[in-house]
């Protein structure tokens, strides 16, 4: 019995031992992994040498602000869509749009297009094509079509914000229907319309029949009998009505479909049997000449939800908005720099800005997350924006320009290495930049809400840095 217990104490001893020796081993290899840790976000962090650790510094005081903007202009020629209808947000109040549009020739046509002396007005349909929407589907809105008095060029840059009637002028409306989402947006026109486009055709068929008889027949070659037919009728304007409440709709028409177009129907009345022809007008992405207008009243927004401080460059909320559609942008101040050129001189290896979406009460679409976000900084004497530093060197070696949102870490990451350093060389002057949505409709999210330097979780600008 006293052998059996004396056993069992050094099997004890030795279930101790094993047990020791495991958790050495446990942390031993925890130890391991730390040592092969990197800081996140500091590229190349291991490869200093451990001489120099002590000159290479990470600094997150730098100072900045972050203001919400109401921007004085926006250029809207040569948009993807055709953006039309009215949404209403207890955030950013009610925005509306509509556009204006040319109609041109279609690709390829035959030699005599018109069959017989006195072509005759069958039909004449408009049609767009919807490519998306935004709000609540299915939503009616009733659109008004109006016949543009004065020629639409695409060359011009009006005012997408200013009243549409500044460079536009309306006529009597032409059509009216309701539209509620279908996959094409139709209007029927008077044959009184197609008579006019057969009679501008008619004046012009030598045109086509010289463009035809020449080897190359594309597209280009039309620009004569297109320049003609655009004085001739220079296009469309829609628009819709205003939609009251708390939602809306928003309708994306693509110019890039087949099914945006405009066709007539006609037949000759000195044939013996009726034959039916067909011609399409195309409104293209490429060759038509188009225009959008936004309207945006911030005042209708849900006083609890509504934008503080906005056009207010002095006092800093805790957060700043962006709104594409020509709406509100994003201002960030590098209130800092003057502290950091008395840190001169200095290398900055990297300065990242890191912007954080702020998680709002009222919640945002799940759209709401940009994955492109657009920053440019301000030339001097409101000469329009441009490429920060760090964008003209990627554009350069063709990588991206936009801040792209890591989902995982849940901010966006904006490269002013470059810029910085610039600004504290006094090689550039730029100290403020815009941070921007796409302005043209998309598919992407088009508005956010974003954390500023005096939230409660800031906005950082992040510097690595050597003092020389």
């Amino acid at each position: 019995m006293i052998i059996r217990n004396r056993f069992m104490k050094v099997l004890s001893s030795f279930h101790r031992i094993a047990a020791s020796r495991q958790l050495i081993a446990i942390f031993a290899v925890l130890l391991g992994l730390n040592a092969c840790y990197n800081e996140p976000n500091t590229l190349g962090g291991n490869l200093i040498p451990s001489e120099d650790n002590l000159s290479v510094k990470i600094d997150t005081s730098f100072e900045i602000s972050g203001y919400t903007l109401t921007p004085s202009k926006v250029t809207t020629n040569g948009f993807t869509y055709g953006t039309l209808g009215c949404l209403n947000s207890k955030i950013f109040g009610k925005t509306k749009a509509d556009f204006l549009t040319q109609v041109n020739l279609g690709y390829f046509r035959e030699k005599n297009p018109l069959y017989g002396s006195f072509p005759v007005p069958d039909s004449l349909i408009l049609t767009f094509k919807l490519s998306h929407y935004k709000g609540i589907k299915n939503k009616p809105i009733t659109v008004t079509l109006f016949e543009s008095k004065k020629r639409i060029i695409g060359t011009e840059k009006h005012n997408g914000l200013d009243p549409v009637d500044s460079w536009y002028d309306a006529g009597t409306p032409i059509s009216t229907v309701v539209y509620q989402g279908e996959s094409v947006l139709r209007f029927v026109l008077d044959t009184t319309l197609a008579r006019r486009f057969l009679n501008a055709d008619r004046d012009s068929i030598r045109i086509i029949q010289t463009i035809n008889s020449k080897p190359d027949t594309s597209y280009h070659k039309y620009t004569e009998h297109d320049s003609l037919l655009t004085q001739y009728y220079h296009g469309f304007y829609l628009t819709c009505n205003d939609i009251v409440g708390d939602d809306g709709v928003m309708y994306f028409l693509n110019y890039s479909d087949s099914l945006t177009r405009m066709k007539l129907c006609y037949h000759s009345d000195t044939a013996k049997i009726k034959t039916i022809y067909t011609y399409d007008y195309i409104i293209s992405s490429s060759y038509s000449s188009r225009f959008s207008h936004f309207v945006h009243d911030y005042a209708t927004a849900d006083p609890a939800y509504k934008m503080n401080f906005r056009d207010d460059t002095l006092t800093q909320d805790s957060v700043f908005y962006i709104q594409n559609l020509g709406g509100v942008q994003g201002l960030i101040k590098l209130d800092g720099i003057d502290a950091w050129a008395k840190k001169m001189p200095i290398t900055i290896s990297k300065a990242e800005l890191r912007l954080e979406l702020y998680d709002y009460p009222l919640g945002l679409p799940k759209d709401s997350i940009i994955n492109n976000l657009y920053y440019y900084v301000e030339l001097t004497d409101d000469k329009g924006l441009v490429y920060t530093e760090d964008q003209k060197l990627a554009q350069m070696e063709q990588q991206s320009t936009v801040a792209k949102y890591n989902r995982a870490k849940k901010y966006y990451s904006i490269n002013l290495t470059t810029h910085l350093q610039s600004i504290l060389r006094k090689k550039v002057t730029q100290k403020n930049f815009y941070i921007v949505p796409q302005i043209a409709p998309s598919d992407n999210g088009d508005e956010a809400v974003f954390k500023s330097r005096n939230n409660s979780s800031p906005m950082k600008l992040i510097i690595t840095y050597s003092k020389l």
